[in-house]
């Protein structure tokens, strides 16, 4: 009897202890998807401090919240989470709405990955206490990038390292994840990480194994049948090193390789079947971005730019510069496929213009465009249209492959991405239900990149969340206007602050630095 009576105690105080919860913020009346790939229930929620600390029938509640965001007719999502961003440049700004990083926070992105590519720095600890010292937007976690490692202890010439420097190296990432990286990444297409054999990666991939890090990577290659070898040589990392590999922006890049994606996932579905854990993310673009220098053959730009110009002043270089060049175009699509994106001031008349219309406009030959405008500006940038929507959506369609956006204030996938998998290719198109595309935005994301309590809606969980209307909620952002903010968010709220209320931006900055050996 004392027994039962103890166990109704329990059950009383439990529900009391619930009912007299304190809350901040109390959400009512929407629909929420957990993050989980359940459907959608019409449940409140109450936000105290930066955690959800209760789910359910408001009604009930003790005490009255703080503030009540009415959602009705809305739909309330866990924030979501980008794992393939280029946002350092915002977060470093001295102004305070670049380190906003509105671009992704009026999309409801409230979790950003950055440093992919090979491109993280080395001290990520200083990195991290700046953007802590200043604030932020969104919340942050960063890789630490092979391509600044390897400048670091070896330079940027095509050599090979000796032992000593794979052992200098190796200490540099294990710092960077001692500082809290979440792992290593690399971009082997890009000078200088494209010099480095397969050995020296998986011995760096060691040092971010030790600490339970991530391997994420631009592949070698991206054009089928190239990317057979690089996904070969991804499985041979993940074997060798012992560690968690992940594909960044994966794609069928290149008009010979459209419709090749069936090809790609064939491999990934193999190579998971055997016992690997490899996956991806995708970006909903048919065009990617890099640096015009890309079309150039490697000998004309691998020892660095001033050999790169120096080599246009050179007849013979040149004329065997143009000749390959022509032919990228023509692999490539050609210049009514190449897009010129520049900040510069000088050359803002190119800024949004194709090769082709360049061409056109000096009446010169596409390759001779590219080598002028190189000269100008060896750093200018370029958005590809390399990719076919098909291959598109087999990938996105992949149980494994979440969504990411590679994302800059340069191509509209930065202000686009979630705005648009969701308006366009669920509410439109409804090539997968809602809950699907949301559970690929948030929970799978988290899980995949080994974020505690985010990307979830459940008590206990870190309040990261997004209201937004299916029916005004869109991408706005276009390639000549890349930084056009998406519209239809109701709110945002990060770490529990509410930043965003009926589609404005209230000015915080609250977002944290995701230390991932230290995650609470």
């Amino acid at each position: 009897m004392k027994k039962l009576c103890l166990t109704n105690l329990l059950i009383i105080t439990a529900i009391f202890g619930a009912h007299a919860q304190k809350i901040d913020y109390l959400i009512k009346n929407g629909y929420v998807f957990d993050g989980t790939g359940a459907d959608s229930v019409q449940q409140d929620i109450g936000i105290y401090q930066n955690k959800i600390v209760f789910i359910g029938n408001s009604n009930k509640l003790a005490q009255p919240p703080k503030k009540i965001i009415d959602a009705k007719g809305k739909y309330i999502a866990p924030g979501f989470i980008d794992p393939h961003t280029h946002i350092e440049r915002l977060l470093d700004s001295d102004d305070k709405e670049k380190r906003a990083a509105l671009i992704w926070l009026r999309q409801g992105v409230t979790t950003v990955l950055t440093g992919n590519d090979g491109y993280g720095k080395t001290n990520v600890g200083q990195i991290f206490s700046n953007w802590e010292k200043n604030g932020i937007g969104p919340n942050v976690a960063m890789f630490v990038g092979f391509g600044p490692v390897r400048t670091a202890v070896v330079g940027d010439m095509p050599v090979q390292p000796t032992e000593k420097q794979v052992l200098e190296m190796q200490q540099v990432v294990e710092q960077g994840m001692k500082d809290g990286a979440i792992g290593f990444s690399t971009g082997l297409s890009y000078l200088p990480q494209t010099f480095a054999k397969t050995p020296e990666i998986i011995a760096l991939a060691k040092a971010a194994s030790k600490y339970n890090g991530i391997y994420d990577t631009h592949m070698r290659a991206q054009s089928w049948p190239n990317s057979k070898g690089a996904i070969e040589e991804v499985l041979e990392i993940e074997k060798q090193a012992g560690i968690k590999v992940h594909i960044s922006h994966i794609k069928s890049s290149g008009p010979i390789a459209f419709g090749k994606s069936t090809n790609i996932l064939k491999l990934l579905d193999a190579a998971r079947k055997q016992g690997s854990t490899i996956d991806a993310s995708v970006y909903p673009y048919t065009a990617s971005a890099n640096g015009l220098r890309g079309l150039l053959p490697l000998w004309a730009r691998e020892e660095g730019t001033e050999k790169m110009v120096k080599n246009f002043d050179d007849p013979v270089s040149l004329e065997k510069i143009k000749a390959a060049v022509a032919q990228s175009l023509i692999k490539n699509g050609g210049g009514k496929t190449q897009l010129i994106t520049t900040r510069s001031k000088s050359m803002a008349n190119l800024n949004g213009k194709t090769v082709a219309e360049i061409a056109n406009m000096w009446d010169v030959p596409e390759e001779e465009v590219i080598i002028r405008i190189l000269k100008r500006n060896p750093t200018i940038g370029v958005i590809s249209f390399g990719m076919d929507e098909g291959d598109v959506l087999n990938f996105l369609r992949k149980p494994y492959i979440v969504v990411g956006s590679d994302g800059t204030d340069s191509h509209p996938r930065g202000a686009g991405t979630f705005a648009k998998v969701i308006n366009e290719y669920v509410i439109q198109q409804k090539i997968m239900p809602l809950k699907e595309m949301i559970y690929k935005s948030t929970g799978l994301t988290a899980e995949k990149f080994k974020l505690k309590d985010r990307g979830v809606i459940k008590e206990g969980a870190i309040a990261d969340i997004v209201i937004f209307d299916p029916k005004t909620y869109k991408a706005n952002s276009t390639y000549q206007n890349p930084t056009d903010l998406a519209t239809g968010v109701q709110a945002v709220f990060v770490n529990g602050q509410l930043v965003i209320e009926n589609d404005v931006y209230n000015g915080s900055l609250v977002g944290k630095v995701i230390r991932y050996n230290k995650q609470e």
